[in-house]
């Protein structure tokens, strides 16, 4: 009985310590489990579970594609009328969650879209996420225009991309509304219904168009043309922080410079134009400005560093729009070489020879004068010269429009070297070839630290 006993006792510690070696073991397998699926999770982020994420588009044919596609509705959404073939274009547009959520029909379309309006579509940010291996949903923002009134409204809008097909449909403003979407941002994350594809219906089917990099450039310089014409606030949003608020300081003196620089843009172009009079009405001639191109683009240059595109962009008036692209239409833009110093000017700058860099400033001097920015010109005279002939902005202002041009060029003559003064000899032309006379002027100019200068100039 007693050797019995022991050798049951034996056995059972035996049993306890094989339980206890097998529970840590477990343990430490499942440790080494949850390190490798979080490791797993930071390293492929892409296979998480979730789907239903937003992010920013950041591919530029996506963009436009999905931009393209919100122009299509509103093209036909313009042309709605009571025509069986017009309400068909638009009702086969529309996505079926929103025709069954809203029972939209052809027939009730017109009362919805009966007083539809030509519409100009300012797509300001897009974000997408898969649905399917094929299939995409966009969530696009922005702005619209009603180009009679020049009304501003708020665009929301989602796209449903089947790409096995290219087919698209749409969900509008009032589904965005209803479901709490008007504010998505990325990372948000949408409960939306998949469907196993978008019939062809014709009118629903998109192309893949390419555009080339010029193509693209112009469209940026006229998407910030028309929010400078058409609405300021945005144009003003639209610019470099750090130059706003050197250049203009607040909105208001933003909104003077448009206006100033709108009356510049309409007599350039429009001296040969239809005026008020031959119109029926002033809304006719409205509508004729907005089609009047203006304000072209000339030339260009593109680089790319840091993520972020840049264009240095010159207009018909030799003026600079300098757009900072971080992605598609997601821009800010610098409007002269002078106020603010850019790396790459500065690297220009500073591989001048020192008559090469009094030419300059005497060009950024002008590019002021031609912009009406006569606070940066009076600013950089030479303060005795200044005091001794104008005696204040206002008067620098009359004498400047006075004895220059709206437009001015310019043509180096020689240059001499008194001490640390520099004199040049330059003739002044008008730009816009509407006056032929020229001006003769000594420039004195004296180099500073960095890029700054001052100078002076035969009266």
């Amino acid at each position: 009985m007693k050797k019995g006993i022991i050798i049951l006792t034996v056995l059972s510690i035996i049993v306890a310590i094989v339980l206890i070696v097998l529970f840590v073991q477990k343990g430490n397998i499942e440790n080494k489990l949850q390190q490798n699926t979080t490791v797993s999770e930071i390293e492929n982020p892409s296979e998480k579970e979730e789907i239903n994420q937003l992010e920013v588009v950041s591919v530029r044919s996506e963009f436009l594609l999905v931009e393209n596609c919100i122009k299509t509705f509103y093209q036909n959404y313009a042309a709605i009328n009571s025509s069986g073939e017009q309400l068909e274009r638009v009702y086969n547009l529309l996505d079926n969650d929103y025709i069954q959520e809203f029972n939209i029909t052809k027939e009730n379309l017109i009362g919805k879209y009966g007083n539809s309006k030509t519409i100009e579509v300012d797509v300001t940010k897009i974000y997408g996420m898969a649905l399917e291996s094929n299939q995409h949903i966009y969530f696009a923002y922005g702005y619209l225009r009603d180009t009679s009134s020049s009304q501003i409204a708020d665009l929301a809008i989602a796209i449903r991309i089947d790409n096995s097909n290219q087919t698209f449909s749409v969900l509008p403003y009032e589904y965005l509304q209803k479901n709490n979407y008007l504010n998505v941002t990325e990372q948000s994350k949408i409960e939306i219904n998949k469907t196993e594809k978008i019939e062809n219906k014709t009118y629903n089917v998109y192309e893949n168009k390419y555009q080339s990099e010029e193509d693209y450039v112009t469209k940026l310089f006229e998407n910030y043309m028309n929010r400078a014409l058409y609405h300021t606030e945005l144009a003003y949003q639209s610019l470099n922080t750090q130059y706003s608020q050197k250049r203009f300081g607040n909105l208001q003196n933003y909104k003077n410079f448009v206006e100033k620089n709108r009356e510049l843009y309409l007599s350039y172009s429009m001296t040969n134009a239809k005026k008020p009079e031959e119109f029926s009405n002033m809304q006719e001639y409205l509508m004729y400005l907005d089609t009047y191109q203006t304000v072209k683009l000339k030339s260009y240059q593109v680089s790319r560093q840091n993520n972020i595109t840049q264009y240095v962009c010159i207009d018909n008036q030799d003026n600079y729009y300098i757009f900072q692209e971080t992605a598609p239409m997601q821009y800010n833009v610098i409007l002269d070489t002078y106020t603010i110093d850019l790396p790459e000017f500065i690297e220009k700058y500073n591989n001048m020879t020192e008559e090469q860099k009094v030419l300059f400033n005497i060009q950024k001097f002008f590019e002021a004068i031609n912009g009406q920015d006569y606070q940066y010109a009076y600013n950089k005279l030479d303060v005795t010269f200044r005091n001794n002939n104008f005696g204040s902005l206002a008067e620098f202002e009359a004498y400047a429009k006075k004895n220059f041009f709206s437009e001015n060029a310019l043509a180096a003559g020689k240059a001499e070297k008194q001490g640390n003064l520099y004199l040049y000899d330059i003739t002044i032309s008008d730009a816009s070839k509407k006056d032929t006379s020229t001006k003769k002027k000594n420039f004195v100019m004296q180099l500073k630290e960095g890029t700054d200068f001052i100078m002076s100039f035969g009266i």
